[in-house]
């Protein structure tokens, strides 16, 4: 999908960004890896998770809903943000042509 984007941005604007682009969806890929473990911490610190004892059941259940409940909720709402997502394979192809047209005029 990184090409994806690279393509779709130069076909729409007539100017290759790669390095902007991929520069920006790794940072927000580390940025989002970071806070993901973050708030992970943050989730089973909330339920009373304390390392090397026997947890409480209250701790036991936020264990449990940090590793199910809430990444199914996440994954949903990426889900349906990949709804929206208009590059498809149709649209993919006709930005290929006409990108290898606009190359073929400037060799």
């Amino acid at each position: 999908m990184f090409a994806d984007v690279v393509d779709y941005s130069e076909w729409r604007t007539g100017r290759r960004a790669t390095g902007v682009v991929y520069a920006t969806l790794f940072f927000a890929l580390k940025a989002g890896l970071s806070l993901g473990g973050a708030i992970a911490g943050w989730l089973l610190a909330f339920y009373g998770y304390q390392a090397n004892v026997e947890q409480t059941q209250r701790a036991l259940l936020g264990i449990r809903l940090t590793v199910s409940i809430y990444p199914a909720i996440l994954l949903a709402i990426v889900v349906i943000c990949l709804l929206f997502y208009k590059i498809g394979k149709r649209l993919n192809i006709q930005i290929a042509e006409e990108l290898a047209e606009r190359r073929k005029k400037f060799a």
